[in-house]
């Protein structure tokens, strides 16, 4: 777990450290708290699946999250930079789905992001979220197989909900052009015109 002040950078930045130190993100819960503290829990395994032992390591990892942090390491030129991440789930071909929801939280957007489970997919969605202008106050992140499944509540810079329907078509077309983007297909194309579906989440 990892906690601090939270700031539309925070996620991403974390996510990207994971990344970048070829560590897989297998579940995760981000809660922000009404001081604007944020802790950060992570489930995660080694490249090749297993747990993350050894002093040295665990060591590096946490060097590589305070460089990320301190703007000494950019994950994004990283992952660009290395095309020969292992990525075992290649082989099969998730469609990505983005949905949004209004209704079930009186305070927050829900956003969930659906698609191929791959080393980097977090710190893509936390990333294009916070280039996008919004913040993530809560999220539930989880994989079932080769399917990531990530919900976040999400508020734009002034702490407000996201209303605006065309800034929230926007939105899905951003993220699927990011997960898009990774896997080349053009799936996300009949996605942008399909009605807003309820994301399988529960308020904060």
């Amino acid at each position: 777990c990892s906690d601090g002040l939270m700031t539309p950078v925070l996620p991403a930045a974390i996510a990207g450290a994971m990344a970048v130190s070829r560590v897989n993100i297998v579940s995760a819960r981000v809660i922000t708290t009404t001081e604007g503290m944020a802790l950060e829990c992570l489930w995660v395994q080694g490249s090749s699946g297993d747990h993350i032992e050894g002093r040295e390591t665990i060591q590096n990892l946490k060097r590589t999250i305070e460089k990320v942090l301190a703007g000494q390491i950019f994950p994004n030129t990283l992952i660009k930079q290395r095309k020969s991440f292992e990525d075992r789930t290649r082989v099969f071909t998730v469609a990505p789905r983005v949905l949004v929801d209004n209704n079930a939280s009186n305070t927050h957007t829900v956003i969930e992001v659906n698609g191929r489970d791959r080393r980097g997919f977090l710190y893509m969605v936390t990333k294009a979220l916070m280039d996008f202008g919004v913040t993530i106050s809560s999220a539930r992140i989880a994989t079932y197989g080769e399917r990531a499944v990530d919900v976040f509540y999400i508020r734009d810079l002034i702490g407000d909900k996201i209303t605006s329907e065309l800034k929230l078509q926007k939105l899905r077309e951003t993220l699927l052009l990011t997960l898009d983007g990774e896997d080349g297909s053009e799936s996300h194309m009949k996605e942008l015109n399909l009605p807003s579906s309820k994301p399988h989440s529960s308020a904060p």
